[in-house]
């Protein structure tokens, strides 16, 4: 069973890309996040399925497949599918959690209006993050 602890503003603000908007700003969001800890070896988003929501990695890993090929982890401060969600792509790997995983999820449509009223948001998101696992940076293998 996955942990779950209902999210506020003040979670949101110390993560990024959140942590550069105003509380206020982040407030209608709040109700549709979810701090998680996840048990080591849940799938956490499957290739080629469509993405559902923004997840980001507060600690612990996300491994990454593609192919059934290991390729890769994401680490503390890696938002996953936030590029996906704005273009209507797929997830290009499966997601699995490693050992100490805890994310910040947000509903897909949460953050669709996020996009629509942040203002930079679409374009940190578009610019700087893809779904394409490296070495992992931050966190314990």
């Amino acid at each position: 069973m996955i942990g779950r602890r209902r999210s506020d503003p003040s979670v949101l603000t110390g993560v990024a890309p959140f942590d550069r908007y105003r509380r206020r700003e982040l407030e209608p969001l709040a109700a549709h996040a979810d701090r998680l800890r996840v048990p080591p070896g849940t799938v956490v988003a499957r290739e080629g399925h469509l993405v559902r929501e923004l997840v980001i990695v507060l600690s612990g890993a996300l491994l990454a497949t593609r192919d059934k090929q290991p390729v890769g982890a994401f680490g503390p401060g890696t938002a996953v599918g936030g590029a996906e969600l704005l273009t209507g792509a797929v997830h290009q790997a499966t997601l699995v959690a490693g050992p100490g995983l805890e994310v910040l999820v947000l509903a897909g449509p949460a953050f669709r209006y996020a996009a629509q009223t942040l203002p930079g948001l679409p374009g940190y998101m578009l610019g700087t993050v893809t779904e394409s696992p490296g070495p992992l940076r931050g966190a314990a293998a």
